[in-house]
């Protein structure tokens, strides 16, 4: 089911500890790799723009934080001018109790 899905499950492993998210023609859209700063250990999320890695775009404390925040970033990067549907006024239906 669509409710069952995860952004988690476009990032691909391809190295221990190094991740490739992938858009469904398989073009990366993001990097996530494991890192560690003294005691302390997360996922730094990376954009990849043509062939080569972009700048950083976060730190997170989980690989499902990491792979969800990529997703959006790769989302909202793709929708042109912000939001769907941006400037388009809809007509309004009636109110059916008055």
């Amino acid at each position: 089911m669509a409710r069952d899905w995860h952004p988690i499950l476009q990032a691909r492993e391809y190295q221990p500890g190094r991740w490739v998210m992938e858009d469904s023609m398989g073009r990366p859209f993001a990097l996530i790799d494991f890192v560690k700063r003294g005691p302390e250990r997360g996922y730094r999320v990376r954009a990849w723009r043509r062939q080569e890695v972009g700048p950083i775009l976060g730190y997170y404390t989980t690989l499902a934080g990491a792979a969800k925040n990529a997703h959006q970033r790769w989302i909202s990067r793709s929708v042109p001018s912000g939001a769907p549907y941006a400037g388009i006024t809809w007509p309004t239906q009636p109110d059916p109790w008055g």
